[in-house]
């Protein structure tokens, strides 16, 4: 599981607060997905992709709930699209992905 540094949790915070982008990697491990999902994604698991969170993250309850549980990088997504932005994943050659997060 991706440990975030104390520099790439300011920089999303920014992304959040005040728009822009931040590119980070994070481990293969992070993003599991079946052989169908990767099957599915084709070439663009290489080019880049966006995997949106469950609509029940808009839930304030929900979305409470699960920041409470979420470690290291799981929680980003949630914060992410809950402040109006996006998560952009590419599979890199070494099975890590390139993520880009934009608001």
């Amino acid at each position: 599981m991706k440990q975030l540094t104390n520099a790439d949790v300011d920089a999303i915070r920014d992304v959040i607060d005040n728009g822009g982008t931040h590119i980070m990697t994070i481990d293969a491990d992070d993003m599991r997905m079946s052989d169908d999902v990767v099957h599915a994604l084709g070439d663009t698991i290489k080019t880049g992709f966006e995997m949106r969170p469950t609509s029940v993250i808009y839930d304030d309850a929900s979305a409470t709930e699960i920041l409470a549980k979420a470690e290291g990088f799981t929680a980003v997504p949630v914060r992410v699209y809950r402040a109006g932005g996006k998560v952009i994943y590419k599979q890199l050659d070494d099975g890590s992905f390139e993520t880009t997060i934009t608001r």
